[in-house]
């Protein structure tokens, strides 16, 4: 290269300027004449000059030298610096051939191998199937644990009180005092307890419990039922003196029903048939009559003869949340040695409202 060439040439002045001032000053030898020792001088003189002069221009010569080194230089690293980068970007767009390769074939191998596992469970599961099948196995979901003896608080039964008399009721001027007003006569039980006991695989249990009952009897004719009368007795009024909006005779009863449940699927009880039949026990608490004119209301407690106690059938009929109720008595209403005549068995039958 030029530059280095013009180094070499700095270094050979250099070396010339130095050889030229050391012959210079060993090359007078002290025997010689005065003239020639002048003139020896004076060559001396002209030679150190002139290595001045050379070490002078070499000085020169080396600062040119580095400037167009420097210069040289900082153009060989521009251009490194440029291939580098170039090398860089043609690495870089290598790479993202390379990525964009590798992951086009990784998704269409992940697809492959997806559509393969399909495959592989469908035969699989086909293959299961045909095995099943010929052994004829069903899998059934594992049926909840049901407690043997369950216990509710606190139920509600609503509906209708009535009576059946066997025989033809006595009548006062022609009229039954005792003819039944369905619509007025209401029929309500608060169960605080029931509890159902498990007898054979929950499809058959025991259910049994206690409550309150109460039976308002209407009556369609505004006849009045005496008070502390040693018999039952009525007294029917003219027509035209007195209308009645509500005539009742209410009774209350402490309640015990007892009976069989049946349900033909205990461990889904909103698919299951329940059918229920027993007996039931009622102890009279009290009694009272209730009548509703346009101007007053008239409310007397009494027993009226009504059966201290009283025993009868109870059936219930239902389907999932829904069940229907009914009980005969097998008593009379009255006591049988007091009844006057009026023998009636009472009646029930309603819905339940929260099923057991």
């Amino acid at each position: 290269m030029k530059n280095w060439k013009f180094i070499t040439t700095i270094i050979l002045a250099v070396l010339f300027a130095g050889l030229v001032s050391s012959y210079g000053q060993g090359t007078v030898p002290k025997n010689e004449t005065d003239s020639t020792r002048i003139k020896m001088e004076q060559k001396q003189q002209e030679l150190e000059e002139l290595a001045q002069e050379i070490a002078e221009l070499a000085e020169k010569m080396s600062q040119k030298a580095s400037k167009e080194i420097e210069k040289e230089v900082s153009r060989e690293l521009k251009e490194a610096l440029r291939e580098v980068k170039k090398g860089m970007e043609e690495m870089k767009r290598e790479m993202e051939k390379e990525w964009n390769k590798e992951n086009g074939q990784n998704e269409q191998e992940k697809k492959v191998e997806i559509e393969i596992e399909e495959e592989e469970i469908e035969r699989e599961d086909n293959n299961w199937g045909e095995v099943l099948d010929g052994l004829d196995i069903k899998f059934n979901k594992k049926k909840d644990k049901l407690k043997n003896v369950k216990t509710r608080w606190f139920l509600f039964d609503l509906g209708f009180a009535s009576y059946i008399a066997p025989e033809a009721l006595p009548e006062i001027n022609g009229v039954n005092p005792m003819e039944p007003d369905i619509i007025n006569s209401v029929s309500w039980r608060l169960h605080v307890l029931n509890q159902r006991i498990n007898l054979v695989n929950h499809n058959l249990n025991l259910i049994y419990g206690a409550g309150f009952s109460f039976n308002f009897y209407g009556f369609s004719n505004p006849s009045t039922l005496d008070v502390a009368s040693p018999q039952v007795n009525f007294t029917l009024p003219d027509a035209t003196q007195v209308s009645y909006k509500k005539n009742h005779l209410r009774a209350s009863y402490l309640h015990f029903p007892l009976m069989l449940n049946i349900e033909t699927n205990p461990y889904q009880k909103s698919k299951s048939f329940h059918i229920n039949a027993g007996v039931y026990g009622n102890v009279l608490l009290g009694g009272k009559t209730a009548q509703k004119t346009n101007n007053q209301k008239i409310k007397i407690k009494d027993k009226y003869n009504l059966e201290n106690f009283q025993y009868g059938l109870l059936a219930q009929l239902g389907y999932g949340p829904i069940t229907f109720y009914g009980t005969y008595g097998l008593n009379e209403l009255f006591k049988p040695e007091k009844d006057n005549g009026y023998r009636v068995h009472p009646i029930t039958f309603g819905v339940k409202v929260l099923p057991f």
